[in-house]
């Protein structure tokens, strides 16, 4: 089975968790053509790459992390385990991304032009009104549909319908078809590995 999507649509985690528990190959590239290779067992991360093999889970870590400022694509593949590259890491990418959680605002609305479409056949339970809402938009989410447009639609203020898409989200009830915005820029922090620095440096160019 193959993922794939733009880095503008999706932060890193929302990707590693579509992925699950799968093993295989993610290759995410920016628009200047770098690579960075990881490989997954069982959600692992075993292996990763970019220009050289990375050990260094300090390194790894700050790698994922600081994608959201790149603009490029992402790919991934699954694939027997047999065919893994060799390496003898075995981590946890919940445990690397933590910190970044902190980066992120947790009250951020989509953007009322980013447009979402419903993921059918998944059946969560969900507060009286925000599935008296999915109730409503249902019909127009299935074709790709934006806060702006779901407001004027149904005659809700802006505001709540841009809470209620963020809701749905969260519980992968919708996801996002084309964002608004090509990237967004997370804060500088000031980091310590300056190996990592230019690691960082060539990927986000």
């Amino acid at each position: 089975m193959a993922i794939f999507g733009k880095l503008a649509d999706f932060s890193v985690r929302e990707i590693l968790s579509v992925i699950g528990g799968r093993s295989g190959n993610l290759l995410i590239e920016n628009d200047g053509g770098h690579r960075l290779r990881v490989h997954l067992s069982g959600g692992r991360i075993t292996h990763v790459s970019f220009e050289r093999t990375l050990e260094s889970s300090h390194e790894i870590s700050l790698l994922l992390k600081r994608l959201g400022e790149a603009q490029g694509s992402f790919h991934f593949d699954n694939h027997p385990d047999d065919s893994a590259p060799c390496g003898s890491l075995s981590l946890n990418w919940e445990e690397l991304l933590l910190p970044a959680e902190s980066e992120r605002p947790t009250d951020e609305l989509p953007h009322p032009q980013t447009r979402f479409m419903l993921i059918k056949g998944r059946n969560v339970k969900l507060p009286h009104a925000l599935n008296e809402f999915l109730v409503r938009s249902s019909h127009l989410l299935e074709r790709g549909t934006s806060a702006e447009h779901l407001s004027g639609k149904l005659g809700m203020p802006l505001e709540t319908v841009q809470l209620h898409l963020k809701q749905l989200r969260e519980v992968k009830k919708i996801w996002p078809v084309r964002a608004y915005s090509e990237h967004q820029h997370a804060p500088h922090t000031q980091e310590k590995n300056s190996l990592a620095k230019r690691l960082l440096g060539r990927f986000l160019k």
